[in-house]
């Protein structure tokens, strides 16, 4: 199974994160309620807040990512299909995680988009549950496993968006 990252993932993330802060951001309910408003269409459920699909919601970067992921060696000479997230835990959020798989897709990426914050992160997990990889929440750093990986992220942090643990959430199918 694949698994890697990246440091410094997204060029000038200085002036791109202003913009990201912008993106709505909704609660489980809420993006159930706008985006999903059939009971039989509620199938994902996570702690904090998410936005709408990049796709929708932030067209440019969207496709800007797309570029930078084009270049990463795992997916060149592949045809596949991203959707993109932006996904915030505050510290209250904490209680609500567990440790789970990405079954909606192949291969699951993260950017941890604020401030370092070195006692949060991502860990991967035997299907036992014993911890095999404890990624560090480091800014701008890109993780990516293979979607059959177990995992769960961890050290919930902050009240909002300028200053929560912010990721923008990448989930990949092959083509």
């Amino acid at each position: 199974m694949i698994c890697f990252q990246k440091e410094e993932f997204i060029e000038s993330l200085d002036f791109i994160l202003p913009e990201i802060h912008k993106i709505p951001l909704y609660d489980l309910d809420s993006y159930h309620k706008k985006f999903h408003p059939t009971e039989s269409e509620k199938v994902s459920r996570w702690p904090g807040y998410r936005s709408e699909s990049l796709e929708n919601s932030n067209k440019f970067l969207f496709i800007y990512i797309i570029s930078l992921l084009k270049k990463l060696e795992v997916l060149k000479n592949k045809k596949w299909s991203p959707e993109m997230y932006i996904h915030l835990r505050k510290d209250a959020d904490e209680a609500a995680d567990y440790i789970h798989q990405d079954r909606e897709c192949q291969f699951a990426g993260l950017v941890y988009l604020n401030p370092t914050n070195l006692k949060s992160g991502t860990r991967l997990y035997t299907p036992d549950k014993e911890i095999i990889n404890d990624f560090k929440y480091i800014q701008n750093r890109l993780i990516m496993y293979d979607s059959l990986y177990h995992h769960m992220a961890y050290g919930h942090f902050g009240s909002d968006v300028l200053n929560g643990r912010l990721t923008l959430n990448i989930f990949i199918n092959y083509i």
